[in-house]
């Protein structure tokens, strides 16, 4: 446990430094995880206010131990005295006046012997110090998945975009040539409406895929504090393996050791045992050396300063016996709050094994999912190049080949939400074990490439409205 806790803590600080390093590109040529992950890092508003909290909550630590050391004060009387006394001054023949000025420097100290109060409060403000470095690696845990999933919500729905727009390109040229067929009569006026209205629709996706890849990109400037232009692609040969390690019991073993939450509840208990004792330290009695030196000098005598010298030690004790009742309710209210943090750290160990199961078979799931609907495109592909044959020499109506065209469509869209929902999910895995860092950012980012890179205009785009519907127009995406 307690080298977990050097651990956390190491992180908390270590990484803070790692995130304060010079950020050399500009957001404008920031493409890849690494350098927008970073970029969040130094802007990223909720996780500055992170640090910042964190950094006050240490403070508690020395403000607590303070009780234990010595207190010392510097004092200073400065006084200047006047006095009148009847008679005559034999020299002056005047009354008898006085002025003169005293001095008094000081130095008292005074250092607890004996205060289990103290020494309670001290304990409390160490573990309480430690469960908040927990909150600020939290926060840096989210941060590293928030800006992992809106990077790839970015080439998501770029994805999304350029199905969409294969699509419309696909449809448009079939509604072409169903309105040069009816013009010379080899088609029926109800094929060129069936052709116009899926036309509109796949526009209308368009339009929407538009706007989706657009407030993608918002998202991620709001998580960075810069706008980002374009994001580096997933390579096609990123591989979709099995967690390491790959069996569940390993994984929740793992996670009731070094989940955040539960690490976190586990030091938030320690802290509520630490204020019991604190408490109990009410009705025990303190001991408290104090000490003292006085100078103090007469300047009555204008040849002859007076000057005296005095000190003392002592030590004092002092014993609450009775307190109005309020220190045995202090007992009783730290005692509930003991038990409280005890059941809430049987509720984050339940919570995390839940999370946990569920995260893994997530993972397990998008493996499974990203083979299938790579296979669907496939075999849509394939469908709607034999249902175009078909239709063309009257076999098939236009209703099923625009339907089977629809559903290479949505199998597409399919496909590309596999192959992200696998890396986040992965990364959530990763999260809940306690055991996300940087460097699955870095691991991820080897596997992005500058290659058809995704960029926020559209203008890259552009080509895609030019294609045929020729059987190999969704071929490029096939091989992803």
């Amino acid at each position: 446990m307690k080298k977990l806790a050097t651990v956390i803590i190491s992180m908390a600080f270590g990484i803070s430094a790692y995130a304060h390093t010079p950020v050399e590109k500009s957001a404008q040529s920031a493409q890849n995880l690494s350098d927008v992950y970073q970029l969040a890092k130094k802007n990223n508003a909720s996780y500055m206010a992170s640090e910042a909290t964190f950094q006050s909550t240490q403070q508690n630590v020395p403000i607590a131990l303070g009780q234990l050391l010595p207190i010392v004060d510097v004092g200073y009387v400065g006084q200047g005295n006047y006095t009148s006394a009847p008679g005559t001054d034999s020299t002056t023949g005047l009354e008898k006046r006085t002025k003169y000025f005293t001095q008094a420097p000081s130095v008292t100290v005074a250092q607890a012997l004996f205060n289990w109060s103290a020494w309670g409060g001290y304990s409390y403000s160490v573990y309480q110090a430690k469960a908040d470095a927990i909150s600020f690696a939290e926060a840096q845990q989210n941060l590293i998945l928030n800006t992992s999933q809106a990077y790839f919500e970015i080439l998501q729905q770029q994805d999304n975009l350029a199905y969409a727009r294969a699509n419309e390109s696909w449809n448009k040229e079939l509604l072409n040539q169903n309105e040069e067929k009816y013009k010379v009569g080899l088609a029926a006026i109800t094929d060129v409406q069936a052709t116009k209205a899926q036309y509109e629709q796949s526009v209308a996706s368009t339009v929407q895929a538009e706007n989706d890849l657009a407030t993608a990109y918002a998202s991620l400037a709001q998580i960075t504090g810069q706008k980002i232009s374009s994001v580096q692609k997933l390579s096609d040969k990123f591989p979709f393996d099995k967690p390491k390690p790959a069996s569940m019991k390993e994984w929740l073993n793992i996670a009731l050791k070094q989940n955040l939450s539960v690490v976190q509840s586990q030091y938030l208990l320690q802290s509520s045992e630490a204020g019991v004792s604190a408490a109990w330290g009410l009705f025990i009695p303190n001991a408290t050396l104090n000490a003292n030196a006085t100078r103090t000098l007469n300047y009555q005598n204008p040849n002859n300063t007076a000057g005296s010298n005095t000190a003392y030690a002592n030590v004092t004790v002092a014993w609450n016996v009775l307190n109005g009742g309020a220190d045995y309710a202090t007992v009783k209210q730290s005692q509930y709050n003991k038990e409280a943090a005890r059941y809430n750290l049987l509720e984050a160990e339940r919570a995390t094994e839940s999370s946990l199961k569920t995260a893994y078979l997530n993972v397990i799931t998008d493996i499974s999912q990203v083979e299938a609907y790579k296979q669907a495109v496939i075999s849509a592909q394939a469908s709607v190049d034999a249902m175009k044959a078909s239709y063309e020499v009257g076999t098939s109506t236009i209703v099923d080949l625009l339907r089977q065209q629809q559903q290479l469509f949505e199998a597409q869209q399919q496909y590309s939400q596999a192959k992200y929902a696998y890396i986040n999910d992965l990364l959530t895995l990763k999260q809940v074990a306690g055991v996300l860092s940087y460097q699955d950012v870095d691991a991820i980012n080897k596997w992005l490439t500058t290659m058809h890179t995704s960029k926020q205009s559209s203008s890259n785009m552009q080509a895609s409205q030019k294609k045929t519907a020729s059987s190999g127009i969704y071929k490029d995406v096939i091989e992803q």
